[in-house]
This record gives structure tokens, C-alpha cells and sequence, in this order.
């Protein structure tokens, strides 16, 4: 560990295509199934839930907030569809697990995608047990959409976080480093 992080109390992993190589293809997966969701949902064919989800998607930021606000559509039965895919290609990496319960502070994963899919995402990967609090974006009792529970607002402003996003999927260190808050 860098002497430059020793003062990070608060580590916030981006789970998708930062705590598994973007080559996993996931999101592959989760796109196919947000469109049958909205063929199903909505009755159109999938040429057309194609086209709503993409319009949803630049307009709202996620094909789900579109969804709540156009057709008042409930997110936790979303988000428990379009999860449900297979990560039987996933591998646990104990040299990042060991990386990560390596630093110092409290670790904390955040995703857009739904807690549970989160944490069977982290199992897959051999991460269970060395993350403090696992966050997904529509919590049933999520207070800000944008940030996912009050706590990592909170750690956001304690002036001691850092952040690690989709990139490198094995180096925090390298991650954290450009966006750290002083």
C-alpha cells in the first residue's frame, strides 16, 4: 500500500467491470433479459422494447428510471429479472480479494444493479466476508437513488474516501489513485 492512501478510511468499489474484468461480458447477459422484460411488461415485440430501453436509457440514465417514470413499473421486480443471470463463468480471485482486505478503512461495493445480484457476484469472485456493506442502487429503503444509502454520502464527505471504478479489475490501488478525496 501506497504512503498516498494510508489516510483512505472509506474504499467504494463500482462492482461491475471493476471487481470482474469487463470481459466477463455480464451486462450481455442483463441487457438481453431487461429486453424480454419490457417486451413482456409493455406488449411490444422485442424490436420496439429494444428502442424503449435504449430511449429510456439516454433520457433517464438507466432503462429502469425511465420505466418507473413512464409506466410506474416496480423496480425491485425489475431488477430481480434482469439479474438473474448466470455466473458459472465467474472465478474467485484470491490475489484481489487479498488486495482489497489489504487496505485500509472500510470497503464498501456500490452497483446501479441490485444488492442480492451484487453479492452473488461478489461470492462468485471469492470476495464474500471482506467488503463492510454492499449498496445497490434501488434499495427498498434507499434515501438517494443517486448514491444508494445515506452512509455513502456520508463517507463521500468525510474527506477521507476513495473511489475505484470500472477499469482495472485487479489493481485498486491503481484505480483509487485518481479519484481519491483529500
Amino acid at each position: 500500500m501506497t504512503v498516498a492512501f494510508k489516510d483512505v478510511d472509506t474504499w467504494i468499489f463500482d462492482l461491475d467491470n471493476t471487481l470482474y474484468a469487463p470481459e466477463a461480458r455480464l451486462f450481455d447477459q442483463i441487457e438481453v433479459r431487461m429486453t424480454e422484460w419490457v417486451v413482456d411488461a409493455l406488449g411490444v415485440d422485442s424490436v420496439a422494447a429494444n428502442e424503449i430501453r435504449k430511449r429510456y436509457w439516454s433520457r433517464f440514465g438507466t432503462t429502469l428510471a425511465g420505466l418507473m417514470r413512464e409506466h410506474d413499473v416496480d423496480p425491485e421486480a425489475y431488477l430481480d429479472y434482469v439479474h438473474d443471470i448466470s455466473l458459472e463463468h465467474l472465478e474467485p480471485d484470491p490475489e484481489l480479494a487479498s488486495a482489497i482486505a489489504g487496505l485500509p478503512g472500510r470497503a464498501i461495493v456500490y452497483t446501479n444493479g441490485s444488492e442480492p445480484y451484487a453479492r452473488r457476484v461478489i461470492e462468485a469472485r471469492g470476495l464474500s466476508g471482506i467488503f463492510d456493506a454492499v449498496y445497490g442502487n434501488y434499495m427498498r429503503k434507499c434515501q438517494n437513488p443517486v448514491i444508494g444509502q445515506k452512509d455513502v454520502a456520508v463517507s463521500f464527505r468525510s474527506g477521507h474516501a476513495a473511489w475505484a471504478g470500472a477499469g482495472n479489475a485487479r489493481s485498486p490501488e491503481a484505480h483509487a489513485g485518481a479519484n481519491t478525496w483529500p
